[in-house]
């Protein structure tokens, strides 16, 4: 990691969920699936501390 480019995070997270669903019988079931979710953002900066800022934000200036 160099300080010239953001942060990019290579975590993905798989949850599993039972969802109900209907068959074409209109019969109820249950299944498993699993969703994938992972940080897809490039309009983003990330930084070290998990946070993220949007590209071009620059912190106000204090007198």
């Amino acid at each position: 990691m160099t300080r010239n480019h953001p942060l990019k995070l290579k975590y993905t997270l798989y949850i599993t969920s039972k969802n109900i669903h209907r068959t074409k019988e209109h019969e109820v079931v249950t299944r498993d699936e699993t969703k994938i979710y992972k940080p897809l953002s490039t309009k983003r900066k990330f930084d070290q501390d998990h946070t993220s800022l949007p590209y071009g934000y620059k912190h106000r200036k204090t007198d």
